[in-house]
C-alpha cells in the first residue's frame, strides 16, 4: 500500500480495507494454510474477537510508517489525515 492509497483509505474511513491490505501484504504462503477472500478475512477476524485489537495496531503501523499527521477541530474531532 502506497502513502496515497492509505490517506485515500483513512479519510474516507474505508478502514476495513485498510486491515484487509495489511493482511494481503504480510500473508505468507508457507507459514498460512490459504489466502483468505475479503469476506471470509473479515468473518474470521470477527469471530475470533480480534478486531479491537487488530485494527488499532493496523493503523498504527501505518501511520508510523507513513509519518501520518491528523488534524482536529476545536471540539477535538478528526477532520482529515495528511
Amino acid at each position: 500500500m502506497t502513502k496515497e492509497e492509505y490517506l485515500f483509505h483513512r479519510n474516507k474511513n474505508n478502514i476495513g480495507d485498510i486491515a484487509y491490505q495489511y493482511y494481503n501484504e504480510g500473508f505468507q504462503a508457507d507459514k498460512h494454510k490459504q489466502f483468505l477472500d475479503p469476506e471470509s478475512f473479515f468473518m474470521s477476524i470477527n469471530m475470533w474477537g480480534n478486531m479491537g485489537i487488530y485494527l488499532p495496531s493496523v493503523l498504527s503501523y501505518y501511520d508510523c510508517k507513513f509519518e501520518i499527521m491528523r488534524i482536529d477541530n476545536k471540539t477535538g474531532q478528526t477532520i482529515r489525515y495528511l
